[in-house]
């Protein structure tokens, strides 16, 4: 799936597409993100395993505390608790807000829907993104994306086939998760102009714990037996080592070659849920989730081409500047 509500997106795209750092690495980039869409995954069919036996808001509780761990690990890396320093806690905290909402509402979609089926319509995610930081960030967009945009909502409504009952029905989980997830994403985007991406997930996951367990003083206490401890634990585990491989990924590689294998989260999907649910996508969700994808990855396309142009313009602009200088300094 995506990453989870709360966790931070890749960099801005005009910040990786030349990094210029010695470790890059292609290959290995491309497997870290691919591992990391699998252990999402994994998670996912967790989630939805356990999510027969135990409250949504328990289930989120775990994943939580649990990610507490990777994230620290995280954090230390990135130079301990003085990364934590803030002057955007009202942000954090309107972040935190659309980050829980969106994570209660993607764990109810698994409880209730086919795996396939939910992480398609989430496939949704960077068009609304796009869509929201018009407004918020000033963010513009031309022709090109405009179109992608309207294609990919027209896969969208492939997946979901809207009709009158489409408020009524747990369709509705998925596709509010994906407009509270796009507001965490362009939330996230405005805190990291300031602040560390380790300290933006720290701060979401300490407040998600706090939220989950009001949350479970109201609904109960569900005591988990046996087995199930080991597999509520490991949902937080694998969501936070998901999150830092996803990280870990676009710090040594291009966003442009590891943004379509962010996809291969269907075929994970769908592959876990047929052989454990015996579920079976139908030709909506393929056709849907491949017009989406690659209306994605056509935006992608040209925020790059328009990023390497503004490289090359400030370039240009930066020579004839530094070749009058030197016209000036050495003249007669």
């Amino acid at each position: 799936m995506q990453p989870s509500p709360g966790e931070n997106p890749p960099p801005i795209i005009a910040d990786v597409i030349h990094k210029g750092a010695p470790d890059q690495n292609t290959l290995r980039g491309i497997y870290l993100i691919t591992l990391s869409t699998f252990i999402f995954s994994m998670m996912d069919g967790l989630i939805k395993w356990t999510g027969e036996s135990y409250p949504v808001i328990q289930l989120v509780f775990f994943r939580c505390l649990f990610a507490l761990i990777p994230i620290g690990i995280m954090l230390w890396k990135a130079g301990g608790f003085k990364v934590l320093k803030t002057n955007q806690p009202l942000i954090h905290l309107f972040r935190g807000c659309m980050g829980m909402l969106a994570m209660f509402c993607v764990f109810t979609s698994f409880t209730k829907l086919p795996m396939a089926e939910v992480v398609s319509i989430l496939f949704a995610v960077p068009i609304l993104t796009s869509i929201i930081a018009i407004p918020i960030l000033g963010e513009k967009i031309g022709l090109h994306r405009t179109i992608a945009i309207l294609i990919g909502f027209v896969g969208v409504m492939i997946i979901v086939q809207p009709g009158a009952d489409i408020l009524s029905s747990d369709t509705i989980y998925p596709i509010m998760a994906a407009f509270l997830m796009s507001f965490a994403m362009v939330t996230v985007r405005i805190l990291g102009r300031k602040d560390h991406g380790a300290a933006i997930s720290f701060y979401f996951t300490i407040f998600g714990i706090l939220v989950s367990s009001i949350g479970i003083s109201f609904s109960g206490w569900v005591m988990p037996v046996g087995f199930d401890w080991l597999l509520l634990i490991t949902i937080g585990l694998l969501g936070g080592v998901a999150q830092y491989l996803m990280t870990r990924s676009f710090a040594i590689a291009e966003i442009a070659a590891l943004a379509p294998f962010k996809y291969t989260a269907l075929l994970w999907s769908a592959g876990l849920a047929f052989f454990i649910w015996n579920e079976v996508p139908d030709w909506k969700v393929w056709i849907g989730a491949s017009v989406v994808a690659a209306s994605n990855i056509y935006m992608l396309h040209r925020e790059i081409y328009w990023a390497n142009k503004d490289k090359a313009h400030k370039r240009q602009k930066y020579s004839l500047i530094k070749t009058k200088v030197m016209a000036f300094l050495f003249r007669g």
